[in-house]
């Protein structure tokens, strides 16, 4: 009697689960100790247009996608004999034929003597979410190529003056490449009396959102010192927050020709100045002024 009363308990229990497992959304699967599958409930059935017979064991893989196929069979397999929990993603084929990512993630199940048991496990649908993140990566790759075929430099930076991009010119200018600058400040590389000038600058367009222009000085990676124009402009960064993109325009030559000119021109005042003021007279024979 107290056997029979066990086994109407547990099979009520099981009862109980497969009603709730088939009634949940989510793609839901058992395995035994081996990593053998035992379970799917109608969801998965449904959903690949299958019968539990054909997906028990692993028969399952015979709907995931071959380019996924041996990274999910070697992941699985790892992980029952690691008898440790897993998550990962790949495609698994849908009853209309269409490959579906999916987000699977498997729980390691113990007897109360903490004998391991297998695993439950549950995949959801995440193809949408994937294409809107490969849409994302795909225009970040392509705002990427545009900012790097821009010979000037160009950076991008939070509302803490923490480097969040920067462009090919950027990092050659920097010397360096974007894993030794990316999450760092100002205060990292220059000395401190151009960083004050710098977020002087940039809290302008931050807490203003107004585009500033400025001359400014910036060392470079070999040590020598650019005079630059820098354009700052406010940005909305991918997290909501305020930050900025900047533009870095060298006009050291420029500057210098421009000292040069001036001090020639001071030097010719400074000529004129001190001679003696008369009658200017063309000698059109000698070709002199007298």
């Amino acid at each position: 009697t107290e056997r029979q009363r066990m086994q109407d308990t547990l099979t009520e229990s099981e009862r109980l689960f497969r009603s709730m497992a088939d009634s949940m959304p989510n793609l839901l699967w058992m395995a035994d100790a081996g990593g053998s599958c035992t379970f799917f409930n109608k969801t998965w059935l449904k959903f690949t247009g299958r019968h539990m017979e054909q997906e028990i064991g692993e028969g399952w893989a015979d709907n995931v996608h071959s380019d996924d196929l041996q990274m999910c069979l070697t992941y699985y397999r790892n992980a029952v004999k690691a008898q440790s929990g897993f998550e990962m993603w790949y495609r698994l084929k849908r009853y209309d034929d269409e490959y579906r990512w999916m987000y699977d993630v498997g729980v390691p199940r113990f007897s109360e003597e903490n004998v391991f048991e297998g695993f439950i496990g549950a995949c959801t649908d995440v193809t949408e979410q994937r294409r809107a993140f490969d849409a994302v990566k795909e225009e970040r790759r392509f705002a990427q190529a545009v900012m790097d075929a821009i010979t000037d430099p160009i950076f991008v930076k939070d509302s803490k003056h923490v480097w969040k991009a920067g462009n090919s010119a950027f990092w050659t200018m920097m010397g360096d490449r974007p894993e030794a600058f990316i999450g760092k400040t100002d205060h990292d590389i220059f000395p401190p009396a151009q960083v004050e000038v710098f977020w002087d600058h940039d809290d302008k367009v931050i807490q203003k959102g107004q585009v500033n222009v400025n001359e400014e000085q910036i060392n470079r990676a070999d040590g020598s010192v650019m005079t630059a124009l820098t354009k700052k402009s406010p940005l909305i960064l991918s997290d909501g927050s305020q930050g900025l993109v900047g533009v870095i325009h060298d006009i050291t030559d420029r500057k210098r020709y421009e000292n040069e000119l001036q001090a020639e021109r001071h030097r010719l005042a400074n000529i004129i100045t001190a001679t003696e003021v008369g009658t200017w007279e063309w000698n059109v024979q000698s070709g002199e002024v007298v």
